[in-house]
């Protein structure tokens, strides 16, 4: 049931998480430029990955060991996320956009979470 209400949401998320970073993406590079619209790109796919590393968590926990294993995956992400903004710092990108791209992809969900209301298979 857990698996089937992903793919479910997964796809809104992915669509949502596109269309507005195309949006956001345009914009900072209509007022900035290139560097923003790719960083807000990298920032978005950094959202995106760092979703599909929490879903398969969620999916592979145990009862015996899932405190250890959420841990161990929670501190994973962030160092997945720390090495991501540092690439925007090698590449002299603006880390500001990468975090706007992170945050359209927050907003994507957070769309998704209003729309549907509930994620447990029952709509409200």
């Amino acid at each position: 049931m857990a698996q089937n209400n992903y793919f479910k949401m997964s796809r809104p998320i992915l669509v949502r998480t596109f269309l507005l970073t195309i949006g956001v993406s345009i914009i900072g590079m209509v007022l900035w430029d290139w560097k923003v619209f790719i960083g807000i790109w990298w920032g978005s796919f950094m959202g995106l990955i760092g979703y599909r590393m929490i879903c398969s968590m969620v999916r592979n926990l145990t009862v015996e060991d899932g405190k250890s294993q959420g841990m161990k995956s929670y501190a994973f992400r962030y160092m997945f996320y720390m090495i991501g903004m540092l690439g925007l710092v090698f590449l002299h990108i603006p880390v500001l956009a990468g975090l706007v791209g992170l945050m359209a992809h927050k907003a994507a969900i957070l769309l998704c979470t209003i729309e549907r209301k509930d994620f447990h298979g029952r709509t409200g």
